[in-house]
């Protein structure tokens, strides 16, 4: 699934979320806002015979982030449909080596449907910006934002008693800002299908046969050293 096919999911939940969320005032809608300060005495990974000042113009790596956020939750369910939308922007705000500021919109959207009370599952949507470790990649000194993107439908159909047929379709995409060695940009898509047995207790146990398709976006060949 493509990222085109990420935003029509997300785009019908939040249609659909829009609406409830103006007709169902007794269900809880949460506004979340924070600020934090984070110290890191050594952001680059630097070796302790590297030199600091010839490297990035300063005596240390050290750095100060400021990260203020604001989002919201809201879920609600509407007869046997539930509907659930956390959504996140997070701005991090780096005092030393300001380049490497930036913004991340993060949100998880779900869809718990029910066609019948035996046939039921759900359909999913996630975003996710972090900023890429400096102690995964050497080299540059670049601000390289890592974008984590997923989709997924499961199903769910209550056969008789405690059996239940299973299957589901996923795709996920990670992406970088700068190409990288280890974590190449990839994206992979799934389906699965299966049996599940449900014990009265909440317990489950479930057999799935899975197919993968994958492929690697831009992956680099490292050199034979």
């Amino acid at each position: 699934m493509s990222s085109k096919y990420t935003r029509t999911i997300v785009g019908l939940l939040l249609a659909a979320l829009c609406p409830l969320a103006l007709a169902q005032s007794q269900d809880p809608l949460t506004l979340i806002a924070s600020y934090s300060l984070q110290t890191d005495s050594n952001i680059y990974r630097l070796p302790a015979a590297a030199n600091a000042q010839a490297l990035l113009g300063r005596a240390d790596a050290s750095e100060q982030i400021g990260v203020s956020s604001l989002g919201l939750s809201f879920k609600t369910k509407q007869s046997m449909q539930q509907f659930e939308l956390s959504a996140t922007a997070i701005d991090y705000q780096y005092q030393n080596f300001n380049y490497l500021s930036f913004t991340a919109t993060n949100f998880d959207a779900a869809w718990r449907w029910s066609f019948t009370p035996r046939w039921h599952g759900s359909l999913t949507a996630t975003r996710k910006e972090t900023l890429n470790s400096f102690a995964d990649y050497t080299g540059t000194f670049e601000r390289n934002v890592r974008l984590d993107t997923g989709s997924a439908l499961d199903t769910e159909y209550e056969i008789d008693g405690p059996w239940r047929l299973v299957a589901g379709l996923s795709s996920s995409r990670e992406s970088n800002q700068i190409a990288l060695v280890a974590g190449s940009d990839f994206s992979n898509t799934s389906t699965n299908v299966g049996v599940k047995y449900a014990y009265a207790s909440g317990s489950s146990i479930a057999f799935r046969s899975r197919s993968y398709q994958g492929t690697y976006l831009n992956a680099i060949i490292p050199s034979a050293g």
